[in-house]
């Protein structure tokens, strides 16, 4: 699964959607659009050539996002993709063996 996919179906979780929902106070049209400010500043960081350590890649994604949404949804979104970034560096660190 690529990683913008895992990302969108965790946003699809309850309490994403609730905290997203509150972070745009109430209104579905204004989540609709934070998440594809959100999946267009990951798609950019994705995309470049640079190596980011997770730290990077939440201050870039802040710096781009910041632009064009308030900083309480960026906020709500940059405390989502933090537990995605560690829930996969988790999965990717350890190898299981059967």
């Amino acid at each position: 699964m690529n990683p913008l996919e895992f990302l969108f179906k965790s946003l699809q979780s309850l309490n994403t959607e609730t905290a997203l929902l509150e972070a745009c106070e109430w209104d579905e049209d204004r989540v609709l659009y934070v998440k594809d400010c959100l999946e267009t500043s990951l798609a950019e960081i994705l995309k470049s050539n640079d190596t980011f350590s997770l730290i990077d890649i939440s201050k870039e994604i802040r710096k781009k996002m910041l632009n064009t949404i308030s900083e309480k949804e960026a906020n709500v979104c940059l405390h989502i993709v933090d537990g995605l970034l560690h829930s996969t560096a988790i999965i990717k660190g350890d190898s299981y063996e059967n």
